[in-house]
């Protein structure tokens, strides 16, 4: 066992991880599958199952720099954005560049 630990070790010291790329996928005798690819820095994939309800639920999704995203019929969706909230978050940005412009001119640091 320690042999293999010590290849597995110098092996990955060999190998470049953010070239890595896997896929895998499998079915269940319950009928649960999965399948996802991908590589250190992203991935995609989705599974299915069948709920105690008979219906078969599907999720895809995507994950890396955005974080997970998953996607499917029976899951939640967040409502919209109040018109009031995107306009202080806009707001809120114009006037922190303004903030960093005027700051920046003034600063003994430039």
């Amino acid at each position: 066992m320690q042999e293999l630990v010590a290849k597995l070790q110098k092996l990955h010291k060999l190998m470049d991880l953010r070239y890595v790329i896997y896929h895998f996928g499998y079915e269940t005798s319950n009928g649960i599958r999965a399948e996802e690819a991908g590589n250190t820095d992203q991935a995609q994939g989705g599974f299915s199952y069948t709920g105690d309800d008979s219906n078969t639920y599907t999720v895809t999704y995507t994950s890396g720099e955005g974080g997970f995203r998953p996607q499917g019929e029976h899951l939640p969706v967040p409502p919209p954005t109040p018109e009031a909230i995107l306009e202080a978050l806009k707001k809120n940005e114009q006037d922190e560049a303004k903030f960093i412009l005027s700051s920046s001119a003034t600063s003994p640091y430039t």
